[in-house]
């Protein structure tokens, strides 16, 4: 419902806007030569007021967007009968119809098996290891072990089809990774995996924090300086904002 959307966006918006407004008036009080208790005082007065307009603006902001997602729900409610938080049957029928439905530009062509019935012996031993992984991404590697351009994406059924939003960020996420790997034709399999996975991962995480769920991850600051002074052209290519169809998503759910 819009209105749980609304609730929510308020909560969030007072109190980044509480600490925002406590934290400057505070520091500015102390830094002007005032005592603790000047800086305290000061410092909530200007949190109540931050707090007050980042509930409004968080607001406004969190309806906005669960209308939206109410309205690109709507199409899975459609078309499978399920909500956005219900679990999706696992078929690969299913996940096709989704696919042209959420990211219809993506790069297809690359890739040769789109599947959750049909696993690799492989992804299912990855699966069975990493129970909480919804997606896998493989790049097809010629005679010599370099990558082809082309992958194959296996999907969890427990996990990717646990709600429509999980799949939703799921495909994204290994959709990245196929226009990723379309880009390291020719590169030896083993370099990529010992150096570049990381950088992968990152990007795709980032594209799935833009158009689904905030999602933290474990990469800090210094690992993304330290990737973008040893491979400086493979952090830009490897990117998603390089990807003309990543910036045609219709929807950004909140």
């Amino acid at each position: 419902m819009a209105v749980v959307g609304f609730w929510n966006g308020a909560m969030v918006g007072a109190a980044s806007g509480f600490a925002a407004g406590f934290k400057g008036a505070a520091l500015n009080t102390w830094t002007g030569g005032g005592n603790l208790g000047d800086g305290l005082a000061t410092g909530f007065r200007a949190g109540v007021q931050g707090a007050l307009i980042g509930a409004a603006v968080g607001g406004v902001t969190g309806h906005l967007r669960q209308v939206k997602e109410n309205k690109f729900f709507a199409e899975v409610k459609k078309s499978l009968g399920v909500s956005p938080e219900d679990v999706i049957p696992a078929t690969d029928e299913n996940l096709n119809k989704l696919q042209k439905m959420w990211f219809p530009d993506a790069p297809m062509e690359k890739v040769k098996k789109f599947t959750v019935e049909n696993l690799s012996d492989g992804a299912k031993k990855y699966f069975a290891k990493h129970p909480n992984t919804g997606g896998i991404t493989t790049g097809l590697k010629d005679a010599a072990g370099n990558y082809t351009g082309n992958s194959n994406v296996y999907f969890n059924p427990k996990v990717a089809f646990s709600s429509a939003k999980e799949l939703f960020n799921t495909m994204g996420h290994e959709l990245v990774h196929v226009s990723q790997l379309s880009t390291l034709v020719g590169q030896c399999a083993n370099f990529v995996r010992n150096n570049l996975r990381s950088i992968m991962e990152f990007h795709a995480y980032s594209f799935q924090s833009r158009v689904g769920s905030v999602i933290g991850n474990s990469f800090t600051p210094n690992e993304v300086r330290g990737w973008m002074q040893t491979y400086p052209n493979f952090f830009k290519s490897l990117s998603a904002n390089n990807f003309s169809w990543t910036s045609n998503v219709k929807f950004i759910m909140p």
